[in-house]
């Protein structure tokens, strides 16, 4: 897959899709979000950002 404009290639990759469980999917994310809240590993505080930016 391509993207071109006038002149020239601009850009180019691959794109592919795939099933999940949405039931488990749904769950995992849950799970992250509320590690994020509260400060986990992963969370914006730890790296050195506000937790809560306000936009959701």
């Amino acid at each position: 897959m391509s993207a071109s404009d006038d002149k020239e290639e601009i850009g180019s990759g691959t794109h592919q899709r795939i099933v999940i469980d949405l039931g488990s999917f749904n769950e995992r994310l849950a799970e992250k979000g509320a590690s994020l809240r509260n400060g986990g590993p992963d969370s914006f505080r730890h790296k050195g950002l506000p937790a809560d930016r306000g936009d959701g």
